[in-house]
């Protein structure tokens, strides 16, 4: 049988629906209900059902327009409990209780807001409201209130009373000050440039319609989300949640990996030590005000946790931990954040970093970091693909005979033509010179400084290459021996298909340095070493007898496993 009914002004007689059964007979139509609906009464979509601390049932659903609404049911039967009644409040569209339709907890006049969700977290009953409209460029966005009570008031951090409903017509998402965005929690929000997986066209965007589950001491935000450029399609995403010191949540930066930590754990345990929190980070604050209708996204940058507990580089402030806890207190550009360190993992590789998600209370932002890896580079081109030939360049690596060079990244390309995708580059003495190259080793067989394909070797498909090298994951290697260079990449497309590029040049002498550079591309690298040239060597994955073989983060992996391997005590490139 139906819960309740919307839009039965109009359509569906009232007649039809359980209307009497909750209000009495009716001659006609109550006139409240003779209305701009949208600007009134709910559309009836998105319910949440739950049971709160003194076991009652509840249902709050709604709606885009008009507002969060809720309604007692009945646990015997799940349609509403009809012994319980509701009081007209307010007039006009600032009805705030119906006897029909509840009790109204978010939103209203026509401002956007639905798939309300209720969880009952150490001591609040948080409400999580999805803000913006649902395609990749309407700015869906999730805002979190708490309340002590399942019916209500619900508000936030920075503002007093039931904020979370409004009493005035709104856009209350998108990129200008006067749509008064700025309610609710910004759990987070459309970003890019995060980590190996939220880089180029996989940002994430359009986040939305979420629900919330606590088990075993831990709880999970289950959303789904759109991404930067690739349509309407959308994905499944899980992020584990913490409690921070005020009692406010806040998302993991990364996909939920298995982790096990609790809020208990971090409460009472210190998980890391001031001394291993100094280091370099990404860091990336989620505003809100995005202009989402022109795919802006939030964006990180690189900062570093100093030891004297100072915060410097593209932004500035200072940082301290609470003792014998893993919480963290930072303040960035003058706004402080409270909230939590975890260890995750950087998806989609079994990478650890060290995390932290933080709060402020002042304005409802959130703000991220991870430490990155010792020898992590930044980004190299712009992520829209736009940089030019020897335009962009990582951070250079000096090697002399007998060393190598062992540079992680995955290639991102405009596909617009072949050439389009990374360069390795080798220029003599100690920096980087372009007017001076020895080598320019394209991804597609060409070597620009002879200017021909002769001396390359590789497997590719030619035809399905512009593909194959988007997204791809590369282990490059600047082998320097006896007078000789060797350039080899070791590729595996995103579908998991294994090609390789190979290319010597002999007549070296002295100094060199070696680095990368994008052609209409852009590279995420990971890491970047120089090793004994002597100690790296091409094995094959699927090899007689093998030893086992270690990540380079101790983890034992399958002979498929494709990368920089340890066996044996020494380190190999495993094809």
């Amino acid at each position: 049988a139906p819960v309740v009914i919307s839009g039965f002004q109009s359509g569906t007689s009232y007649k039809d629906t359980d209307l009497e059964l909750v209000i009495g007979t009716q001659a006609s139509l109550p006139s409240r209900y003779n209305c701009n609906w949208g600007t009134r009464y709910p559309n009836n979509i998105d319910p949440c059902v739950f049971y709160d601390e003194d076991g009652l049932l509840w249902m709050v659903y709604g709606s885009w327009s008009c507002g969060i609404w809720m309604l007692r049911l009945n646990p015997e039967t799940g349609l509403r409990d009809y012994d319980v009644s509701y009081t007209l409040t307010g007039s006009g569209d600032g009805i705030t209780v119906d006897p029909y339709f509840g009790k109204k907890i978010a939103g209203g006049y026509y401002v956007s807001g639905e798939a309300p969700y209720i969880e009952y977290i150490d001591g609040y009953y948080y409400l999580f409201v999805t803000y913006g409209g649902l395609a990749a460029n309407g700015g869906y966005q999730m805002r979190v209130f708490r309340s002590e009570n399942p019916d209500g008031p619900y508000t936030d951090s920075y503002h007093t009373g039931a904020v979370a409903i409004y009493d005035a017509a709104r856009v209350n998402y998108g990129p200008d000050g006067t749509r008064k965005t700025d309610r609710g929690e910004n759990i987070f929000g459309a970003y890019g440039d995060w980590g190996y997986q939220t880089v180029g066209d996989w940002a994430e965007r359009s986040q939305g319609h979420n629900s919330v589950t606590v088990s075993n001491g831990q709880t999970f935000l289950v959303y789904h989300t759109r991404f930067q450029n690739r349509g309407e399609g959308h994905e499944v995403r899980v992020h584990q949640m913490f409690l921070n010191q005020d009692g406010w949540l806040c998302a993991a930066p990364f996909e939920y990996s298995g982790e096990t930590v609790t809020d208990d754990q971090l409460a009472g345990n210190q998980q890391f030590s001031n001394e291993q929190l100094t280091g370099t980070y990404k860091l990336l604050i989620h505003t809100y005000n995005l202009d989402h209708a022109n795919m802006q996204l939030a964006l990180p940058v690189i900062v570093s946790l100093n030891a004297d507990g100072t915060i410097t580089g593209e932004a500035s402030g200072t940082w301290s931990t609470q003792g014998g806890t893993s919480y963290i207190t930072v303040r960035v550009n003058d706004i402080e954040y409270k909230g939590v360190v975890v260890e995750q993992t950087l998806e989609p590789t079994t990478e650890k970093a060290i995390c932290l998600t933080a709060y402020a209370k002042s304005n409802g932002y959130t703000v991220w970091a991870y430490q990155l890896p010792e020898g992590y580079q930044n980004t190299v081109g712009a992520t829209d693909d736009s940089s030019a030939y020897l335009g962009a360049f990582s951070t250079p690596l000096q090697l002399s005979d007998g060393q190598a060079a062992v540079f992680e990244f995955t290639n991102y390309s405009s596909k617009a033509n072949n050439w389009n995708n990374w360069v390795a580059c080798v220029s003599p003495g100690t920096a980087i010179n372009t007017a001076d190259l020895l080598i320019a080793l394209r991804a597609d067989r060409w070597e620009n400084v002879q200017y021909s394909a002769d001396g390359v070797s590789c497997n590719y498909n030619w035809t399905t290459f512009k593909d194959d090298m988007d997204g791809s994951k590369v282990v490059l290697t600047f082998r320097y021996l006896n007078g000789s260079i060797t350039i080899r990449a070791d590729i595996t497309t995103a579908a998991g298909v294994p090609f390789y590029e190979e290319f010597t040049k002999a007549g070296i002498s002295g100094a060199v340095t070696v680095y990368l550079s994008v052609d209409g591309s852009h590279l995420v690298v990971s890491k970047a070493e120089v090793t004994d040239a002597s100690g790296v060597s091409a094995i094959m994955a699927d090899g007689p007898r093998r030893a086992p073989c270690y990540n380079l983060s101790g983890q034992q992996v399958s002979t498929g496993y494709k990368g920089l391997v340890i066996e044996s005590g020494r380190k190999h490139i495993q094809r």
